[in-house]
């Protein structure tokens, strides 16, 4: 497996009910594609307590039905629970299909006709 580095914009979000088992959220979004392949979330005495991160691949070098598609593929992830000592890991292969997503279907007067 090859790794990347790659420039993120950091963004925190916090809880605004001291109630949820969060205190925070920090997520790093990757400054080129604007994907989230990273979460570190905090409980509520601010400890750290999960980390997400999930792999992409370039669609050039995926499944063939992807190539040339120009949108990285999310095909790995692993969740830590940190204060648990747990980790669950996954693999999935993601297809991008053109002909199931149209543009015709995100243009708003669409989205507002069919509330999704």
């Amino acid at each position: 497996m090859t790794w990347q580095l790659r420039k993120v914009y950091e963004v925190e979000a916090k809880s605004v009910n001291e109630s949820h088992p969060l205190s925070r959220r920090v997520h790093f979004m990757d400054a080129q594609t604007f994907t989230i392949p990273r979460t570190v979330s905090y409980d509520r005495k601010r400890t750290m307590w999960k980390t997400f991160t999930i792999g992409q691949a370039h669609p050039d070098h995926h499944l063939p039905a992807n190539k040339g598609s120009g949108v990285s593929i999310d095909d790995a992830f692993s969740m830590i629970d940190v204060q648990a000592n747990h980790c669950t890991t996954g693999q999935f292969k993601g297809q991008v299909d053109q002909e199931l997503s149209p543009p015709s279907l995100f243009i708003v007067q669409h989205l507002r006709a069919t509330g999704s």
